[in-house]
């Protein structure tokens, strides 16, 4: 018995019960919630997780595609440099028959000429136009006679493949312009004889050509020979070679003319900034110092 306060509060007996049905249900939602919680985290994982593997993905492709256009773009840069090479020296080449046919007008017409010789005969133009260019100075720019030499310079060409018609025709030309005493790159290059060779010229009164071809047909190099050769695997493929560097010679020739000139006030421009502000080829030359300097050291921080 208790007394409070000067008072007597009695007796309490029994138990005390509390329902706990309430927090059972509370503990149910929890863990329903909990559930979905989870399956939503794990669809945005999964989610998450196909979106890094598409970015991946993408990441590749654009990598493959970025490789491709540079090739793409290192490949055509190429082409338009051999292009414009090719295209180059076909004028250069003009230029220089100019001189030998009486005009540039004269030089085009002999290269049309000589690539439809050419064609016939199953050879690169680049080697008809070769022969040209070496024989024609030492005959006086005389083109019908260039064509009693065509015969023999391709025959000559057989005995090395590698010095090929433009070599055959250097050595040709050697020994025509001496008056067929200096013989050094026909014996050296391409292995004919000497002896023969002097013989053929003191029977013949000293006509070079003829001797040339005599020695050649004792050595079975005859023209049915040197046609056989030009249909072999080798020779069609620097024909189809020749074909292409002709083709884009003539795609590049007008961006090679519209160029020229460009290039030509480009680099008076640059002479006179020389001359004129030499001051900033100096600062450009530091940039560039600093810049190589730099730069490693800046790789250490």
């Amino acid at each position: 018995m208790a007394a409070i306060g000067g008072q007597n509060l009695g007796v309490a007996r029994g138990s005390i019960e509390i329902s706990t049905a309430a927090l059972e249900r509370i503990q149910a939602i929890a863990r329903s919630v909990g559930a979905q919680t989870a399956r939503a985290f794990g669809q945005i994982d999964a989610a998450a997780k196909r979106t890094e593997a598409a970015f991946l993905r993408v990441s590749k492709t654009v990598g493959k595609l970025k490789g491709e256009l540079l090739g793409i773009s290192v490949g055509a840069g190429l082409i338009a440099g051999m292009g414009l090479r090719v295209a180059g020296s076909y004028e250069e080449a003009a230029i220089k028959l100019s001189g030998m046919t009486g005009g540039i007008e004269n030089a085009i017409k002999l290269q049309e000429q000589l690539r439809k010789q050419a064609a016939a005969a199953g050879l690169p133009f680049e080697d008809m136009l070769a022969v040209a260019t070496r024989l024609l100075p030492t005959l006086e720019g005389n083109t019908k006679e260039l064509e009693n030499w065509y015969d023999v310079v391709k025959r000559t060409a057989v005995l090395n493949q590698q010095e090929g018609v433009a070599g055959a025709a250097f050595s040709i030309n050697e020994a025509m312009s001496s008056g067929g005493t200096d013989l050094v790159s026909l014996v050296e290059r391409f292995n004919i004889s000497r002896v023969r060779i002097r013989e053929e010229l003191a029977a013949n009164g000293g006509d070079f050509r003829d001797a040339l071809d005599t020695v050649l047909n004792s050595m079975g190099i005859t023209t049915q020979v040197a046609e056989d050769m030009g249909r072999s695997f080798n020779a069609s493929f620097r024909v189809a070679r020749d074909a292409a560097m002709q083709l884009l010679a003539e795609g590049f020739t007008p961006l090679m003319n519209a160029m020229a000139p460009i290039l030509q006030q480009s680099a008076d421009w640059l002479a006179t900034l020389r001359q004129t502000n030499p001051e900033i080829a100096v600062m450009g030359a530091g940039l560039v110092t600093v810049a190589a300097v730099g730069a490693p050291a800046l790789l250490l921080f």
